[in-house]
């Protein structure tokens, strides 16, 4: 993980610090993130050079970090961040088939050197088991900044990257349990009160409950289940490993992560969202 996800993990790490109140380790987080923030464009590097390999910047550490910096007060880097993602729109090179996700320092659209990490560099609409949370998160974030700036050029562009999650195959099915889709629906149907975004939240949520098992653990999505039962295929949803330290870990980590969704969306019941999506349904 860390050739793709070094700095992306770090962002969270540095937004838990700062949840449990440990600021130190939090702004030493930030600090070392800002450093590796790009002047030119406000892109955070993928990782150091020694796991992520040449200068590259992604979409969804940008947000991941953005999101650390708006968390822990560091404003300039965080809209930074937010801009990136909203230029990046502006650089796609195919966007009704595709999200580019990864650019160098000069806006560059970058390919992945090896086809097994393809889905860290296209986000591709017509493929099952592709990385939605890519879209989503950065869908989530600017909505976040808006919130927080007030600028509604956020707005717009998390309005844009949701209509990548409403295009892929797993939407299109309403198979789609991804918790960042459900959280960047929720967040912009409170934001624009628009019947569609509210619409997409009660279509995902179900799915996303329905992942947790009787013992509490939440499992694979049904796209990851299909591939592992060899009903389809994916280069980016592996059947569940042999149980080893690792595998196990990855477990505890998607089950913490969707029980961080499940606390959001509950949230989201609370101010009335999941309500006004029955009301939707009962009006057509």
């Amino acid at each position: 993980m860390e050739s793709n996800l070094a700095n992306y993990m770090d962002g969270w790490i540095a937004i838990g610090a700062w949840l449990l109140w440990d600021y130190e380790l939090a702004e030493e987080v930030c600090r070392r993130l800002e450093v590796q923030q790009s002047p030119k464009h406000g892109g955070v590097l993928t990782g150091p050079v020694k796991w992520a390999g040449r200068t590259r910047y992604d979409l969804s550490t940008a947000a991941s970090c953005g999101r650390a910096f708006l968390f822990a007060g560091h404003r300039t880097a965080a809209i930074a961040s937010a801009d990136f993602i909203v230029a990046a729109l502006t650089h796609q090179s195919n966007p009704s088939g595709w999200l580019d996700l990864c650019f160098d320092e000069e806006w560059n659209r970058l390919d992945a050197p090896d086809p097994s990490e393809q889905t860290y560099y296209r986000f591709d609409l017509s493929k099952l088991g592709e990385k939605v949370w890519f879209p989503a998160f950065c869908s989530a974030f600017l909505c976040e900044m808006h919130q927080a700036t007030k600028d509604l050029r956020y707005l717009a562009a998390a309005e844009e990257y949701h209509t990548f999650i409403v295009r892929c195959p797993e939407f299109l099915s309403k198979t789609i349990a991804n918790g960042k889709a459900g959280w960047a629906s929720g967040l912009l149907a409170r934001s624009t009160g628009k019947a569609q975004y509210v619409t997409a939240l009660a279509r995902i949520v179900p799915n996303v409950l329905a992942r947790q098992q009787d013992n509490g653990e939440f499992g694979e999505s049904p796209t990851a289940q299909l591939v592992a039962s060899g009903t389809v295929t994916s280069t980016t949803a592996p059947a569940e490993e042999t149980v080893t330290p690792a595998s196990l870990g990855r477990r505890f980590e998607r089950t913490a992560e969707f029980t961080v969704w499940s606390a959001e969306f509950l949230r989201m019941h609370a101010y009335g969202l999941l309500s006004d999506a029955k009301k939707v349904k009962s009006n057509g």
